[in-house]
Order: structure tokens, then C-alpha cells, then sequence
């Protein structure tokens, strides 16, 4: 992967930033990018945002 094909990848807690390493990091990118390419439609090149919420939210 090209450095200008990196995106940065943060995952947020309860408001808490939990600190992701490096091949974490790749792997939330990776992953994430290829179930929306799957949905089709979107252009993933831009910003993917994904919010999973408690049930009781």
C-alpha cells in the first residue's frame, strides 16, 4: 500500500481514543475498505466513518 493510500484510523470508546498499533491500524483499513467496496454504489476514497452503538442507545 502506497504511503498516500494510508488513512488514519482511530477507535473511540465511550469518548476514550484507545491507541491502535500499526498493523491494527492496517487491519481496521483494510477490512473496512473492502465491506464498502462490496456494497457498491459509494466511492470509498474519501472518509469512512462507522459508529456501532450499545442496543439501549
Amino acid at each position: 500500500m502506497a504511503a498516500k493510500d494510508k488513512r488514519q484510523v482511530t477507535v473511540t470508546i465511550n469518548g476514550v481514543q484507545i491507541e491502535l498499533n500499526g498493523f491494527v491500524q492496517d487491519l481496521f483499513q483494510e477490512v473496512t475498505v473492502a465491506l464498502v467496496r462490496s456494497l457498491g454504489g459509494e466511492n470509498p476514497d474519501g472518509s469512512i466513518e462507522v459508529k456501532v452503538a450499545a442496543a439501549d442507545e
